[in-house]
């Protein structure tokens, strides 16, 4: 692992300094004010020697080889066929789906299993990454611990290293810990975190930051099931006019995860964002959500690191994510646009 230190005025400033000498897959381990009495000092690695787990030592390593307890399938009618089906079993997709797209893919001239998805969700799933400069404020909601601070620190870093002045608003004001992680992301980037611990304080806090830039909202995290806390956050998204994006971890039953969302959905949701897709192999409601709610996908989170791992969804990356063989490809890498 090589180590290097960084002084600069502002956090945006050091992290294009690290990505310039570093590249994109380095990682910011430390932050600190700067002993020189200005700007900040950091610590960014790069594991130089990093290399793909062998062959067989994850179980199952082979995406093309059904998951335990997945009944055998008895029809595969050609070679690109048979991987999709296996893949779609794999990942839990549900029966009925990966049946119809398995179909439906057979109806696109290429052998390539990858370009035969690619193609096919270009046409049933619809895409819709976040804006860099959104014209009404963005809303993330979802169920607890679905990453919505570290979505909300995501996008302000993405705005920052861009260029654009942003506003944060916190209305989790509730759990513990919760202003403060998200408060010590946002001082970073020279930013100030704003709390709105009610409906009124949001609609006035929105009111007083619309202006100046962007402006995202992190939301607490609602149990869809629970009707109290689906009156609070609606009265939060009631109260100024708001983009809501739906913010869910990947790897959950595909069931399970449409039958929130759409619950979500009819709150208002316009979209979803996928998080942990570096700590999850299977990525059926990937494919349930936009099939079943017919929300549209934005973007995927696969990194716990503010300033990496933060990608827009396209029919080529989610192609690739079901078909890929996790023991050799990097999960980034599935999203790039040029191999």
């Amino acid at each position: 692992m090589r180590l290097r230190y960084y002084h600069a005025t502002t956090m945006a400033e050091a992290m294009q300094q690290v990505r310039r000498e570093m590249g994109a897959d380095a990682v910011i381990i430390a932050t600190h004010k700067s002993r020189r009495g200005r700007g900040i000092e950091i610590t960014a690695a790069i594991d130089e020697d990093r290399t793909p787990p062998a062959a067989g030592t994850l179980a199952p390593a082979d995406p093309r080889q059904p998951a335990l307890g997945t009944p055998p399938i008895p029809e595969l009618p050609d070679a690109a066929d048979g991987c999709l089906l296996q893949a779609f079993a794999y990942h839990g997709v549900p029966t009925a789906l990966r049946q119809r797209l398995t179909k439906l893919s057979r109806a696109v001239e290429t052998e390539a299993p990858v370009e035969r998805l690619a193609a096919v969700f270009q046409r049933q799933f619809r895409f819709a990454p976040l804006p860099l400069h959104p014209t009404v404020p963005i809303f993330l909601l979802g169920p607890p611990g679905a990453g919505k601070s570290i979505t909300a620190a995501k996008l302000a870093t993405r705005a920052v290293v861009a260029g654009h002045k942003i506003s944060v608003i916190t209305c989790d004001t509730v759990k513990a810990g919760g202003v403060d992680q998200l408060g010590a992301f946002i001082t970073l980037l020279d930013q100030t975190l704003i709390t709105a611990e009610t409906p009124e304080d949001l609609s006035e806090a929105v009111a007083r930051t619309s202006a100046d830039g962007p402006v995202i909202i992190d939301s607490p995290g609602t149990n869809p099931y629970d009707a109290v806390e689906r009156q609070d956050l609606e009265r939060f998204l009631n109260a100024c006019p708001v983009d809501p994006v739906l913010v869910m971890p990947a790897g959950t039953d595909s069931a399970e995860a449409a039958e929130a969302a759409s619950i979500f959905a009819k709150l208002g949701a316009s979209r979803f964002v996928a998080t942990r897709l570096d700590a999850t192999r299977r990525y059926g409601s990937l494919l349930s959500l936009p099939d079943e709610i017919g929300l549209p996908l934005a973007d995927a989170s696969m990194s716990p690191f503010v300033t990496r791992g933060f990608h827009s969804f396209s029919p080529l990356s989610l192609a690739r994510l079901m078909v890929r063989d996790p023991a050799r490809n990097p999960i980034e890498a599935e999203f790039r646009e040029d191999i």
